[in-house]
């Protein structure tokens, strides 16, 4: 797992299991005011031991926007349908462009659905992954802060 973050870029590299157990190790790396993605995802490949690994990065916060709605019915299909049309309505800027992601789910009492929504502009992903594949890195999957955690505690 791979966090970029503003001033300290962390990263988590979870190894092959050695009798049950999950070979992990912590590292951090001080990021310089205004440095490229690219320069710090080959500094941190250059300092670890990554060689051969499947990279999942987590977006950076300014690049993504969370939204939790809250719908009166309970069938994803039917909040799948008008999820562009309801987060319209919240959002301060155009959709087009954009990649969404329904990350996590919930029934409300009401009986309908609560929903958390990433959405982050279709460019940011593509400079992303432009980054890993410049710098030689195998990125397996990019999440959003709330799964990057998520993930953390599913994996200890």
């Amino acid at each position: 797992m791979f966090d970029p973050g503003n001033y300290n870029a962390k990263l988590m590299v979870i190894g092959q299991s050695v009798f049950g157990k999950k070979k992990m190790s912590f590292h951090s790396f001080r990021r310089e005011a205004g440095e490229p993605m690219l320069d710090l995802l080959r500094r941190a490949a250059r300092d670890t031991d990554t060689s051969g690994a499947a990279w999942t990065v987590s977006m950076p916060a300014g690049s993504c926007h969370l939204r939790e709605l809250i719908f009166p019915f309970n069938d994803l299909a039917k909040i799948k349908a008008v999820l562009d049309h309801e987060l319209a309505r919240v959002l301060p800027f155009s959709l087009k462009g954009a990649e969404v992601r329904l990350v996590s789910h919930w029934p409300n009492a009401r009986g309908g659905r609560g929903v958390l929504v990433a959405v982050v502009p279709a460019n940011t992903i593509a400079a992303l992954k432009d980054d890993f594949k410049q710098a030689g890195l195998f990125l397996e999957s990019i999440v959003t802060e709330y799964e990057s955690v998520s993930a953390l505690f599913l994996s200890s």
